[in-house]
């Protein structure tokens, strides 16, 4: 495959290849032409057009500034046989690395070759940032680019060779425009107090005269006259203690007396469903199979009142009525 890496000058193109050949040199023979004092174990090209004749397969080409080698032909123009012998390079299982600033300063056959295409770009305060394509493009398409990633050079491999710049660190100024930004918003905030500032003291009202507090809020339940509920006390006493029950709350506590308990007194089953029903005509609480038991075998009822004998004084033909447990129940008269 053929890598091609561009970048402006200083971006940190040739730094990033040798990164890069550190992990090739460990397994695969490198031959390099344009960096000058490469510490990294390889051979030196010496005439990099001759590498279909000199580079074993297998190998690793690796050409900075190729634009010296590769250069744009006009229309036309004769493919040199280097170039030619570029569209079967895989055959051999050669790998290329070609290092220039823009792709346009390659020969366009070996510009349509191209493999993996990484763009460096140094944009300041913002750092160093890596753009790749899965072919050569455009680097001023760097916002559609599959790959974006922010990118530091690695120190070590300023040890691994010689700069041209001599690791030159870039300075980072500080754009203008964020100056007279900064001072924009700063102007902005001055007036906006100021402007506040003189309107308040104009409308703001006199001050009110200082009146005693007002007495907290009281509530003084109807069983407890002597005890006082103030502030939140009082709004907690109407809570309901169960949800959907507001009778339930702390301050219907006087008020509530239980009368009554619930009993089974009538039952019936259809099939494997068994209802029971209380004394006030509400759906006992009990379980299906003790429904069930219920009325295949009544129990006795012990809390249940005896039903007494008609008075004498009572109108004959006329039944007595009885209370019990709060419903009215008719005896039948006698036969």
């Amino acid at each position: 495959m053929i890598t091609l890496i561009t970048g402006a000058p200083g971006a940190g193109k040739t730094s990033a290849l040798v990164t890069l050949l550190a992990e090739l040199a460990k397994g695969r023979p490198i031959y390099c032409d344009g960096i000058p004092d490469l510490k990294v174990t390889h051979t030196a090209l010496d005439d990099p057009k001759s590498w279909p004749e000199t580079v074993p397969d297998g190998s690793v080409i690796v050409i900075d500034e190729v634009q010296r080698v590769w250069r744009p032909a006009g229309p036309g123009s004769k493919v040199p046989h280097d170039i030619s012998m570029l569209e079967t390079h895989r055959h051999r299982g050669l790998d290329f690395f070609i290092v220039t600033q823009h792709p346009k300063l390659l020969h366009s056959n070996v510009r349509n070759l191209v493999g993996r295409h990484v763009h460096l770009r140094e944009m300041g305060v913002l750092g160093r940032w890596w753009y790749e394509w899965p072919e050569a493009a455009d680097p001023g398409t760097w916002r559609s680019a599959p790959v974006k990633k922010k990118y530091r050079l690695s120190k070590a491999s300023f040890a691994l060779y010689k700069s041209a710049s001599e690791h030159i660190k870039p300075v980072r100024s500080i754009p203008p425009a964020l100056y007279v930004l900064a001072g924009s918003l700063v102007l902005v905030v001055i007036v906006g107090l100021y402007a506040y500032r003189s309107v308040s003291s104009k409308v703001a009202p006199p001050a009110p005269s200082r009146q005693p507090d007002a007495a907290p809020v009281s509530y003084r339940t109807a069983g407890a006259p002597n005890a006082l509920i103030t502030g939140g006390a009082l709004v907690a006493s109407f809570a309901p203690r169960v949800s959907d029950q507001p009778l339930s709350a702390p301050a219907y506590d006087h008020l509530r007396k239980v009368v009554a308990m619930p009993r089974v007194v009538g039952g019936f089953c259809i099939g494997n469903n068994c209802q029971c029903q209380t004394q006030q005509g509400t759906q006992a609480e009990i379980s299906d199979e003790a429904c069930r038991a219920w009325v295949a075998r009544r129990p006795f009822d012990p809390y249940r009142e005896d039903v007494r004998p008609i008075e004498q004084g009572a109108q004959a033909g006329k039944p007595a009525a009885r209370q019990e447990q709060g419903v009215e129940v008719a005896n039948s008269a006698p036969l």
